[in-house]
């Protein structure tokens, strides 16, 4: 049985079931692995629009606060709000994604080290703070920052949003995180580069990227 019929049985899930109904929809979608071109144009509109409303958005400091160590909160918190509520949103739907899958038991301590790599795979733009306004021209022009010699690469936002991957892996990789997961710190380098992890991993590595690449895209 495929990723896609085993991420269909969350209405078999036992637990809170506030939880399942607001995520349901989603993590079945999440069995589609690819992300259509629709898709991602809509995501983008969400997330520029939550950016501009996340003052009003309550942030789930309990589920936070479950993962993240003093130290990596520290961090997390430098974050922009709006990227704060993003994060909280991807690893919550990649938890019930993966505790939708039966057969791919992950035992509680490998959930704690993917939540908290989700919740941090954005860290690295805790260098500096990418405005909602900045970050959509630089999606605008993604093609021009990625030429060489391109201008606005070598600016703050450009450098930030081509290289937000490396400096989180980094910063993670410098406070020892993952010491039982190193992979994880892959999932945060790659997470834009979804070809070069699968490229190295498979199996159960494989499942928890493309659950927690499909929950970022739909958030």
């Amino acid at each position: 049985m495929d990723i896609g019929n085993f991420l269909k049985v969350i209405h078999r899930q036992k637990g809170d079931n506030a939880v399942k109904k607001r995520y349901q929809r989603r993590v079945i979608s999440c069995g589609k692995i690819e992300v259509s071109e629709g898709e991602e144009d809509m995501s983008r509109v969400r997330q520029f629009i939550k950016d501009f409303f996340a003052p009003f958005y309550a942030l789930d400091e309990f589920f936070i606060s479950q993962y993240l160590t003093e130290e990596e909160m520290h961090y997390f918190q430098k974050l922009r709000r709006a990227e704060r509520l993003h994060a909280i949103e991807v690893a919550k739907l990649t938890e019930a994604t993966l505790k939708a899958i039966p057969e791919k038991k992950i035992t509680e301590k490998r959930i704690h080290s993917i939540m908290k790599a989700v919740l941090l795979h954005d860290i690295g733009k805790s260098r500096h703070a990418l405005g909602p306004f900045r970050k959509t021209f630089m999606v605008l022009f993604k093609g021009t920052l990625k030429k060489p010699g391109s201008i606005l690469a070598k600016t703050k936002a450009g450098d930030i949003y081509l290289n937000h991957p490396a400096y989180g892996r980094d910063l993670l990789e410098a406070l020892d995180t993952f010491p039982e997961d190193p992979y994880l710190y892959d999932l945060v380098l790659w997470h834009h580069e979804p070809e070069k992890f699968l490229e190295k991993y498979k199996g159960l590595q494989e499942t928890v990227f493309r659950a927690f690449r499909k929950a970022d895209d739909l958030n």
